[in-house]
Protein backbone atom coordinates (compact mmCIF):
# COMPACT_ATOMS: atom_id res chain seq x y z
CA UNK A 1 0.00 0.00 0.00
CA UNK A 2 3.05 2.37 0.90
CA UNK A 3 4.42 1.97 -2.80
CA UNK A 4 1.33 2.97 -4.63
CA UNK A 5 0.47 5.54 -2.15
CA UNK A 6 4.21 7.01 -2.65
CA UNK A 7 3.58 5.96 -6.56
CA UNK A 8 0.37 8.27 -6.50
CA UNK A 9 2.04 11.62 -4.61
CA UNK A 10 5.21 11.46 -6.94
CA UNK A 11 2.42 11.42 -10.36
CA UNK A 12 0.40 14.33 -8.96
CA UNK A 13 4.05 16.50 -7.77
CA UNK A 14 3.00 16.01 -4.28
CA UNK A 15 5.59 15.80 -1.51
CA UNK A 16 4.06 14.75 1.80
CA UNK A 17 6.49 12.10 4.07
CA UNK A 18 4.41 8.76 4.67
CA UNK A 19 4.71 7.45 7.78
CA UNK A 20 3.47 4.23 9.08
CA UNK A 21 1.89 4.78 12.89
CA UNK A 22 3.06 1.67 14.55
CA UNK A 23 1.12 2.58 17.96
CA UNK A 24 -2.60 2.35 15.49
CA UNK A 25 -2.15 -1.39 14.35
CA UNK A 26 -3.83 -4.04 16.39
CA UNK A 27 -2.22 -7.17 17.28
CA UNK A 28 -3.98 -9.08 14.87
CA UNK A 29 -2.67 -6.83 11.53
CA UNK A 30 -0.73 -8.24 9.06
CA UNK A 31 2.20 -5.95 8.70
CA UNK A 32 3.77 -7.08 4.85
CA UNK A 33 1.50 -8.38 2.28
CA UNK A 34 3.08 -9.38 -0.87
CA UNK A 35 1.02 -10.33 -3.81
CA UNK A 36 1.92 -12.22 -7.45
CA UNK A 37 0.26 -11.65 -10.31
CA UNK A 38 1.59 -14.65 -12.06
CA UNK A 39 -0.06 -16.83 -9.66
CA UNK A 40 -3.19 -14.93 -10.19
CA UNK A 41 -2.99 -15.32 -13.90
CA UNK A 42 -2.37 -19.01 -13.30
CA UNK A 43 -4.88 -20.20 -10.89
CA UNK A 44 -7.29 -17.56 -11.83
CA UNK A 45 -7.15 -16.99 -15.47
CA UNK A 46 -7.21 -13.29 -14.37
CA UNK A 47 -5.23 -10.47 -16.14
CA UNK A 48 -4.65 -6.85 -15.41
CA UNK A 49 -6.56 -5.02 -18.10
CA UNK A 50 -4.79 -2.31 -17.33
CA UNK A 51 -1.26 -1.19 -16.06
CA UNK A 52 -0.88 0.07 -12.64
CA UNK A 53 0.94 3.05 -13.93
CA UNK A 54 -3.02 4.02 -15.74
CA UNK A 55 -4.82 2.90 -12.97
CA UNK A 56 -3.04 5.34 -11.08
CA UNK A 57 -3.22 8.23 -12.83
CA UNK A 58 -7.12 7.23 -13.70
CA UNK A 59 -7.87 7.35 -9.83
CA UNK A 60 -5.55 10.84 -9.68
CA UNK A 61 -7.59 12.04 -12.59
CA UNK A 62 -11.04 11.26 -11.07
CA UNK A 63 -10.05 13.23 -7.66
CA UNK A 64 -9.19 16.21 -9.84
CA UNK A 65 -5.30 15.79 -10.57
CA UNK A 66 -4.78 16.09 -14.72
CA UNK A 67 -2.20 15.23 -16.64
CA UNK A 68 -3.09 16.92 -19.67
CA UNK A 69 0.01 16.89 -21.83
CA UNK A 70 0.69 13.35 -21.29
CA UNK A 71 4.25 13.48 -20.13
CA UNK A 72 3.65 11.91 -16.65
CA UNK A 73 4.25 15.81 -15.49
CA UNK A 74 0.89 16.01 -13.35
CA UNK A 75 -0.89 19.03 -12.41
CA UNK A 76 -1.91 19.43 -9.19
CA UNK A 77 -5.52 20.26 -8.13
CA UNK A 78 -6.96 23.55 -5.76
CA UNK A 79 -9.57 22.31 -3.22
CA UNK A 80 -12.73 24.57 -2.86
CA UNK A 81 -13.47 25.22 0.56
Amino acid sequence: MRDLLERMLQIAELWIPVECETAELRPGDVKDVYGDVVLTDEQCGWKAALPMERSLRDLLSAAGVDDRDGTGRSIPFSRSA
